[in-house]
């Protein structure tokens, strides 16, 4: 018994050990009858903005707020008339989510309810979430959110896409492509490779919503070499990269001639060959129209300038 009195001693909760402090925290000036609350250090272990309330005379206040996901009934900690701060507590923001039916015929759901919950936006609840068979959704739980509303997924009709083996045969890599499971929502896509040489516009194998899969078609490789242009073709550009194309996707290179000079393209081609098809930088003409020459104008011989 004397070992539990003496626990009983020692358990002192947090709120009264704070209490404590901030009654040894307070002081008084006997001369003046003026009473002033120290300083005092707020920390986030009481759920607050961490900060220093300064000395502050009695029923005096200062601005005080909680940390996200907390609140308090006030924004003020003041000074009372016994030279104590009177600390507001900030307390968990809870949130409710009401019983929620689940009705098969609008989410494409198991039949069933989502229960009444307690969460809040520092610890949201989940519940296990299941589709009919033949539908899919891309999350596996609903979510208490902090508006107070559930958030159910929604489950669409699956798409399945078979195991479908590539060869050599269609300039790829061989391999498999796996039996996939999907939805609308949710594109099912499996990573794609050609055979050195060949190229194809994607790199990803697609399962369509017809349940087929989309095989890029890899192309014979085209390369046009690092060409090296100089000022003599009256081109802005040093040289013209070294491109790999597929006949399918033309390549193309932005293209200019310096001042003074025109061309009828303004992009240098990869042509089927292998080679560049380069504009012509030509110098720009410009045209004076024919202009009589009046001596009254500007005493000069009568003529005109052609």
């Amino acid at each position: 018994m004397a070992r539990m009195r003496s626990m009983k001693t020692k358990t002192v909760t947090s709120l009264s050990m704070l209490m404590l402090v901030i009654m040894s925290l307070g002081s008084s000036n006997a001369a003046n009858g003026s009473i002033n609350c120290s300083e005092l250090i707020l920390t986030t272990a009481a759920h607050c903005v961490k900060a220093t309330l300064p000395v502050t005379p009695s029923s005096s206040s200062v601005q005080f707020s909680c940390l996200p996901g907390y609140i308090s009934n006030s924004d003020l900690a003041t000074c009372t008339a016994d030279g104590v701060w009177d600390v507001p507590a900030c307390v968990l923001i809870q949130i409710f989510c009401p019983l929620t039916p689940l009705l098969p015929s609008v989410c494409g759901c198991v039949t069933g309810s989502l229960p009444e919950t307690v969460a809040s936006q520092l610890e949201p609840v989940t519940v296990p979430f299941f589709c009919l068979a033949g539908y899919v959704s891309s999350k596996s739980f609903a979510v208490c959110q902090p508006n107070g509303i559930w958030d159910i997924p929604t489950c669409l009709p699956q798409i399945v896409c078979p195991e479908s083996t590539l060869t050599t045969a269609v300039h790829c890599v061989e391999q498999t492509l796996p039996l996939t499971v999907y939805s609308a929502a949710m594109p099912a896509e499996v990573p794609f490779q050609c055979l050195v040489d060949f190229v194809s516009s994607s790199e990803v194998a697609t399962c369509s919503a017809e349940g087929l899969w989309l095989i890029p078609a890899c192309l014979p490789k085209i390369v046009c070499p690092t060409y090296s242009l100089v000022t003599a073709l009256h081109c802005v550009l040093d040289f013209l990269p070294e491109t790999i194309y597929s006949s399918v996707e033309p390549a193309t290179v932005v293209f200019s001639c310096l001042e003074g000079f025109t061309s009828g393209s303004s992009v240098a081609t990869c042509n089927s060959a292998g080679l560049w098809d380069i504009p012509v930088c030509v110098l720009t003409a410009i045209l004076c129209p024919l202009t009589p020459l009046l001596p009254s104008a500007c005493d000069c011989v009568t003529g005109s300038l052609p």
